[in-house]
This record gives structure tokens, C-alpha cells and sequence, in this order.
């Protein structure tokens, strides 16, 4: 988690390097369990955030064979999400794909990473033009519950999808959700969402 924290102060090099240090020992100590934790909270996510998918594929597809391994279905379900989104949105195939890898997570009652996933899928929609199909992914993470790191870019998220909207409204909705995410960041002493 310390790789969040300095993702978090802005220290993004710093931020990699931990995860990726972390990661490896992990692996050296055959911390299967942990490691995986680690590919999927931290070295996935902030991969992405940094538009590495090259290094995203890489983390993706070892957290695939230690889950596949290990017999870890939640990081199993995890990484066929991952995977089905990184493909979704690199080959601008359909999104709805990705519905049935959603619902495979959350059966399996661990959706520390939902909020991410959801988070890509909606940003993806919304470079299609299809906000309302991206407010669908966002709204069970909003309404559910505090999703803690993610919070403040689930809200600034969903300002840009109502940003998008026609209606005279959704001006004031979306400042509503830009003020909303400024707040939680601030609260969180984030220094980048």
C-alpha cells in the first residue's frame, strides 16, 4: 500500500518502483497469495494509470498464471476482467463483454478492485460517446459504498460523464461532482486523483 500512498503525494516513479519492488519480492519468497494482492490492487492499476500497457499486460498475465496456479478465484475473476477490458478498450471491440467478468468478481465478494475496473470501463465509454453507458458502470461504486483511494477519481469521472450530457442540468451536475471529487481528494491529502 505504500505504492499508493506515494501515487497518491504525486511521486509516481516512486510509486512504481515500490510496486514493482514489492512485487518481485514477493515472488522471490514464493508469496503467490500476496504477490497476486499486490499485481492486482497496486502494480495493475497504476500501470494502466500511467498508460503502460505494456507493463499492465505483463503484471496481467503473471497474476493470470500465479491465480490459474494457485487455485485463486477471486484473482482468477480479476484478471479475466482486466484482461476482457484491456482487450475491449485496445481493439474498440464492445464493451459489454466485460458485464459477465463484472458479475464474476462480485460473486465472489471481493471488489477491492471494482471501483478500478468500473472506473476504465466508463472512461471507455465515454471516448465512444456513450456517457450513459459509462454512469452505468460508475453508479454501483458511487451508491454502494466509500471507495476509499478511488473515491475522488470516481467522482471526477462521473462529472465528466454528466460534463457530457445535453440537458440544462447537467452543467450543474457535473460541477457538483467536480467539487465532490476536490473535496475528497483534499480530505485524503491526495495530491493527484
Amino acid at each position: 500500500y505504500l505504492a499508493r500512498i506515494f501515487w497518491l503525494q504525486g511521486e509516481f516513479a516512486r510509486a512504481l518502483q515500490t510496486c514493482q519492488d514489492s512485487v518481485e519480492a514477493l515472488g522471490a519468497h514464493g508469496h503467490a497469495l500476496a504477490q497476486c494482492h499486490a499485481l492486482f490492487e497496486v502494480a495493475l492499476p497504476l500501470n494502466y494509470m500511467i498508460g503502460d500497457l505494456d507493463a499492465a499486460k505483463a503484471n496481467l498475465a503473471l497474476l493470470q498464471e500465479l491465480a490459474a496456479k494457485h487455485g485463486l478465484s477471486i484473482f482468477q475473476a480479476g484478471a479475466t476482467w482486466a484482461d476482457r477490458a484491456f482487450a475491449a478498450i485496445q481493439q474498440k471491440t464492445d464493451l459489454s463483454a466485460c458485464k459477465a467478468a463484472a458479475r464474476d468478481l462480485q460473486a465472489c465478494r471481493y471488489e477491492a478492485q471494482y471501483p478500478w475496473l468500473s472506473s476504465i470501463m466508463a472512461a471507455e465509454a465515454l471516448r465512444r460517446g456513450n456517457a450513459s453507458e459509462g454512469i452505468e458502470w460508475l453508479s454501483p461504486c458511487l451508491q454502494a459504498r466509500d471507495d476509499g483511494w478511488w473515491l475522488a477519481e470516481l467522482q471526477r469521472l462521473r462529472g465528466e460523464l454528466a460534463a457530457a450530457g445535453r440537458a440544462p442540468q447537467d452543467r450543474e451536475v457535473a460541477l457538483a461532482h467536480f467539487q465532490r471529487a476536490i473535496e475528497t481528494a483534499r480530505r485524503q491529502g491526495a495530491l493527484t486523483l
